[in-house]
């Protein structure tokens, strides 16, 4: 953090304001802990963990919501709607369904993951 979100002055690495002094040790923390979440989010994603990693990184988003963070979640989501429409191609509905369930916690107003949702239940009654 750069500024004070109470008076916009600089922090020069501080945790008190030095013009207002208010006391920025929990928003300071809260970022240090959305990186780690991240982290843990991308450590998960690599070793193929699409549940916790999904998990991470909606802690991590909700603690604060950064561009990398956003540019990953939309990384995790298009990748996870190509396996699910290979789930879906293959009929197994019920693990694109699960899978569908988790990525909608990440990005619950997608338009995309809605159309998908859609073509999974239209499946899932025509089956």
């Amino acid at each position: 953090m750069d500024r004070c979100p109470g008076c916009n002055a600089r922090l020069r690495r501080q945790i008190k304001c030095p013009r207002c002094q208010a006391d920025l040790s929990e928003i300071i923390g809260s970022e240090l802990s959305a990186q780690m979440w991240l982290s843990i989010a991308i450590q998960y994603s690599l070793d193929s963990k699409m549940g916790q990693s999904v998990e991470a990184l909606v802690i991590s988003i909700r603690l604060k919501k950064t561009k990398l963070a956003i540019v990953f979640r939309g990384f995790l989501i298009m990748q996870q709607c190509q396996y699910v429409l290979h789930l879906l191609a293959q009929k197994q509905l019920l693990p694109a369904k699960q899978r569908l369930y988790n990525l909608r916690l990440l990005f619950p107003y997608s338009q995309q993951l809605r159309q998908i949702n859609l073509f999974a239940d239209y499946l899932w009654v025509n089956d």
